[in-house]
């Protein structure tokens, strides 16, 4: 399906999204590059690349004045506090939510239970509140955090950002409540794409497309993440759209 809304993929899990005259980016500023000497590498991710950085330092490109930063969680391959804090104080006029940390310049208005929204001019966000993904035992430590998911509207075009979120029956239930269930495209991570449930809610929710992000460089792939796609790719069910799969540092084709 052609949308007009414009969607660029960093890598790791930064989107950003241009419509309605409206600029979003969603988890766009995080981790750490070799030359900070800060790094996700270790959790199997990929740092943001030295022309990404440039980017948000030099506030150029998708990081031109955006209207609104988003994070879903403050996972480091999701979002990078010194680096945030740096860029705010560069652009004081964006507006910015950080679960449980940060909403400046916003207003979230409670639509129902675990749903917000957020308006920045004829864009309207939707905020859902999520348990984070099991990290297994050995992670557990890290589970215990402020999660959202978006709901990104702009017109009849809708986009939900599911971050690292639980996708289940309880959360589709608040979507249907809030008439949020009519979804354009839904971008989820390769975790979604192994587990029962998640796939039993992308079946009931019906989205128009279905999009894998969330993926590391080759080089960076310690935990075996791209082979884990590629096996949910030959897996994905039929009579869902076709899994879209998004490419790194581009403008997506949609």
């Amino acid at each position: 399906m052609k949308i007009k809304t414009e969607i660029f993929h960093g890598n790791d899990s930064a989107l950003f999204f241009k419509g309605n005259g409206q600029k979003i980016l969603v988890d766009g500023i995080y981790g750490g590059t070799r030359r900070m000497g800060e790094s996700v590498r270790d959790l199997g991710m990929s740092d943001m690349p030295e022309e990404y950085l440039a980017m948000a330092e030099e506030g150029k490109g998708i990081f031109k004045s955006p209207d609104i930063l988003l994070f879903t969680h403050t996972h480091r391959d999701h979002y990078n506090e010194a680096l945030v804090s740096r860029y705010m104080s560069r652009f004081p006029g964006a507006k910015i939510f950080v679960p449980g940390r940060d909403e400046s310049g916003l207003e979230p208005e409670k639509k129902g239970e675990r749903c917000w929204s957020l308006k920045s001019g004829l864009a309207e966000i939707s905020v859902l509140e999520a348990d984070h993904l099991d990290l297994g035992e050995s992670l557990r430590k890290f589970q215990n955090i402020e999660n959202r998911s978006f709901i990104i509207s702009f017109g009849e075009e809708r986009f939900m950002v599911a971050g690292d979120s639980v996708l289940d029956e309880s959360l589709l239930k608040v979507m249907k409540d809030n008439r949020l269930d009519n979804i354009t495209y839904i971008f989820v991570n390769v975790i979604h794409l192994l587990i029962r449930k998640h796939i039993d809610f992308l079946k009931e929710l019906k989205p128009g497309g279905v999009i894998l992000y969330h993926l590391p460089e080759p080089e960076d792939d310690t935990m075996n993440y791209l082979r884990l796609a590629e096996r949910a790719e030959t897996r994905f069910p039929r009579e869902l759209p076709p899994l879209m799969r998004a490419e790194h540092m581009s403008w997506l084709k949609l």
